[in-house]
């Protein structure tokens, strides 16, 4: 080969090699500058789409690439992720001017297509075909996509302070224009044609509005008829909620939001309180509930971490056992059987696979139709359960705390592998049983019941000290140790031996810990075979603690002063505080005799 190489001179070798050069950079300045195609259009989905020149929006295809968010989508390399699959459109949009190789490549095909029509959809093929309007009204588009999807809008200023930079969105009116257009959508959608989430006319849908929405867009208020009534629901419900007759609690390390309201409210104004959360336990009056998974958990989030969702199966069951004990309970004393109309109502709930698995309580034989399981929870029968309000709390949180037991937010959400096997190593049964023994108590159990009791401690009466407090607590035992933390907490333990010093763990099984406020619940604990699981109480130089297999039930600081309290595996409890960190606010120590 050098040989014939040698026939040619430096002249000859330096032309080759210019000739060489200039085809590969005519090569690569055709790819990053051909000019895109005219026009953009919709095609209706089928099974001959034109394979060189379609793009495959907020869904998957087996051989088509995709701009999409769902799992197991065909996404180019180098297009960034979003939260929404219109989130991934807009940045391919503007990953063509950085002479971004898989970008050019994707958004030069002439079509763009989806298998169904909703909010996110319906975006992603209209930022597609209108690409300057689109990089326009960036924000705007990127938080509807997310209204739509996750039901989730940043409807006051400390949302947007917390959440705009997700979806580009600055100024709080860009988040309530966004509401608008999607009650718009909403509204016609519903008007004129089938139900939300029904593939029969999704192509109808998209011809309808495709043309129609950059009008809209630019001045909703031309609008205003058409999107008035479902926004102006929307917003008086987000008020309600934060108001005095309503409340919303997240307890730590759950990823569960609760929200208590007198009656149903629309999606958008239950979710928009939930962002960052991803299991809501929704609570109105006459005991009426649903507990729903959010879509967060069904796709690659990419914003924050997300919990693991757990199969909802196993609570519907431990609920259905009460529910009987509960209306068989009210049933003493009247004159007719008051439990027999619970005796037609049962709990079920969605596959774990399910987009948004929903458990609710409904008649035997009653299934809600496609439309009634993903409307809104006004739009559906809710009916009153035998479970008390605070019951059934307590029992969702430690549905929650038993599973996710020793797991994290993953950044990315989790492979339907993944779920499969955390659901399938979670024993449920000892879950179950320890919960129905516990949960139906009124209080705490009655030890030493008749015999007085002794207060050995308390911060108020000698002083903040855990040295003082270990030397008034020698040798007393059995006890009760009380803590009371800044967020209105009250929480403590029982346990059997003598708090002393020691190198390792002590106590016995008979030790439980307990919660008093703002609920009266106790858990024992957790006999596991095939885990060692004694760790009942431990003191040294630096803290006082209770509980130590997954994380502290409760550990207090030398100074208590502070503390912390997180899900357990030793007694398969939540965090027992108002938060996994707080403050003390007085503890005390009672010798029970």
């Amino acid at each position: 080969m050098s040989e014939d190489w040698s026939l040619f001179g430096p002249t000859a070798q330096y032309g080759l090699f210019s000739v060489a050069f200039l085809a590969g950079a005519r090569l690569l300045y055709n790819l990053y500058n051909s000019p895109e195609p005219e026009s953009f259009s919709f095609l209706p989905w089928a099974d001959d789409l034109p394979e060189d020149d379609t793009v495959v929006v907020d869904c998957t295809h087996p051989s088509l690439p995709t701009l999409s968010y769902h799992r197991g989508a065909n996404n180019p390399t180098g297009v960034r992720p979003a939260d929404t699959s219109t989130g991934i459109v807009l940045n391919a949009l503007q990953a063509r001017s950085g002479w971004n190789r898989d970008a050019i490549v994707i958004t030069h095909k002439r079509y763009v297509t989806t298998n169904h029509f909703d909010t996110d959809s319906f975006l992603s093929c209209w930022c597609y075909i209108n690409r300057k309007a689109a990089l326009e009204h960036e924000g705007v588009l990127r938080h509807m996509a997310r209204i739509g999807d996750f039901r989730e809008a940043f409807l006051s200023p400390d949302l947007i302070t917390a959440h705009g930079a997700e979806d580009h969105v600055t100024f709080i009116r860009e988040a309530y224009t966004a509401l608008k257009l999607c009650c718009w959508i909403n509204t016609l959608e519903a008007r004129l044609f089938s139900a939300p989430y029904e593939a029969r006319d999704c192509a109808a849908k998209m011809a309808w509005f495709l043309p129609r929405f950059e009008r809209v867009l630019r001045d909703p208020e031309n609008a205003w008829g058409d999107w008035q009534q479902e926004y102006t629901r929307v917003v008086s419900g987000f008020d309600l909620l934060a108001g005095a007759d309503c409340m919303v609690e997240t307890p730590p390390g759950l990823g569960l939001a609760v929200l208590s309201a007198p009656e149903p409210l629309h999606y958008y104004s239950l979710f928009s309180h939930t962002i960052g959360y991803d299991v809501v336990l929704m609570m109105y009056d006459d005991n009426r509930y649903e507990v729903e998974e959010k879509y967060t958990q069904f796709v690659q989030l990419v914003s924050r971490p997300t919990w693991p969702r757990l199969d909802l199966a196993p609570l519907a069951a431990v609920l259905n056992k009460f529910e009987a004990q509960f209306a068989a309970a009210s049933a003493i004393g009247e004159e007719e059987d008051a439990s027999t109309p619970q005796l037609e109502l049962q709990w079920v709930a969605n596959s774990l696979t399910d987009t948004g698995p929903l458990l609710r309580l409904q008649r035997r034989g009653e299934n809600l139709t496609k439309a009634q399981r993903y409307g809104h929870p006004y739009e559906r029968p809710i009916y009153s359960s035998a479970i008390p309000p605070r019951k059934m709390q307590a029992i969702v949180q430690s549905f929650l705390g038993f599973g996710l037991q020793g797991l994290k937010p993953e950044p990315g959400g989790w492979s339907w592998a993944d779920l499969q096997d955390i659901n399938q190593q979670i024993h449920w049964q000892d879950w179950a049983s320890c919960l129905l023994e516990q949960v139906s108590r009124a209080s705490l159990p009655p030890l030493h019941q008749g015999n007085p009791w002794l207060l050995i401690y308390s911060t108020a009466r000698d002083g903040i000290s855990l040295a003082t407090m270990m030397r008034k607590a020698e040798k007393v035992a059995p006890s009760l140790l009380l803590v009371r933390d800044a967020g209105g907490a009250v929480f403590g333990a029982y346990v059997t031996d003598a708090w002393r010093y020691a190198p390792r763990f002590y106590g016995t099984g008979e030790s439980y810990v307990f919660q008093l406020e703002p609920q009266r619940l106790m858990w024992g604990w957790v006999n596991t075979p095939t885990l060692r699981n004694d760790f009942f109480q431990y003191v040294s130089h630096e803290g006082i603690g209770v509980g130590g297999a997954g994380h502290w039930a409760i550990s207090l600081d030398e100074e208590l002063l502070r503390g912390s309290s997180g899900p357990c595996d030793t007694f398969a409890s939540p965090s027992l505080a108002s938060r996994e960190e707080f403050e003390i606010i007085a503890v005390e120590l009672w010798h029970v005799h």
